[in-house]
């Protein structure tokens, strides 16, 4: 990916890359060195049990998400700011 990425900026410097990378189904990435992060499902059952721990938890997985794309070259993650649970996909 970073190679890839740096292509691309070489080409266009102007272009943000982006990806929708944010932990369990959606993490993109999953080799590499990337870390396997939770389904941000989970951080919401950690936050009903202990909201000072989920807290500590979503701040860390966040700080881990940016850093990995960050350091590859990737400049935005469409992580979720807000995502409501209301049962299973259709």
């Amino acid at each position: 990916m970073t190679a890839l990425a740096a292509q691309i900026k070489s080409l266009r410097p102007d272009v943000l890359l982006c990806v929708d990378h944010e932990g369990g189904r959606v993490q993109r990435f999953r080799s590499d060195g990337f870390t396997h992060l939770p389904p941000m499902r989970t951080l919401g059952e950690w936050w009903m049990r202990d909201a000072l721990r989920a807290t500590d938890a979503a701040t860390a997985v966040g700080h881990v998400l940016a850093a990995e794309l960050r350091a590859c070259g990737v400049d935005l993650s469409f992580a979720p700011v807000l995502d409501l649970d209301h049962g299973a996909s259709r």
